[in-house]
């Protein structure tokens, strides 16, 4: 899937698998998308000598996601214990352009959130290994 352009002043949100999220938790610095990666498997007859290549299943991959956190949006120490805990939950980016847009799905936070300190700001960086693929709504 590509990923949309992300304009500045965008909010990371999350919530409850399986419906959009829509509680901020900070301003979106940057997005990565690994994109959806399919398996290839290789097969070949026993007197073919070239094989063939066939897609097999298809893995949804990572988002990363560099964040201002949102002092507004609660205690920070709280929600990365509550977001790292292996539960498969919803996350997304809410589009300052147009906030009836998000692009969101279903991931589990696969590295604990790395956060810094500095300037009067706290950034964090979380890594999500989707659960499924993501859908711009």
């Amino acid at each position: 899937s590509l990923m949309p352009i992300t304009p500045v002043g965008s909010t990371f949100v999350h919530g409850t698998a399986g419906v959009t999220p829509s509680t901020a938790l900070g301003d979106v610095i940057s997005i990565s998308d690994s994109g959806d990666t399919y398996a290839i498997m290789e097969y070949a007859t026993t007197t073919a000598t070239v094989t063939s290549k066939l897609a097999g299943r298809k893995t949804p991959g990572t988002v990363t996601v560099e964040m201002y956190y949102d002092g507004d949006a609660g205690d920070w120490e709280n929600v990365t214990a509550t977001l790292a805990d292996g539960t498969v939950r919803s996350f997304g980016i809410v589009f300052s352009d147009d906030a009836s847009k998000t692009w969101s799905g279903d991931g589990i936070i696969s590295q604990t959130p790395s956060v810094e300190v500095g300037d009067d700001v706290v950034r964090g960086t979380f890594t999500i290994e989707k659960t499924s693929a993501w859908t711009l709504e």
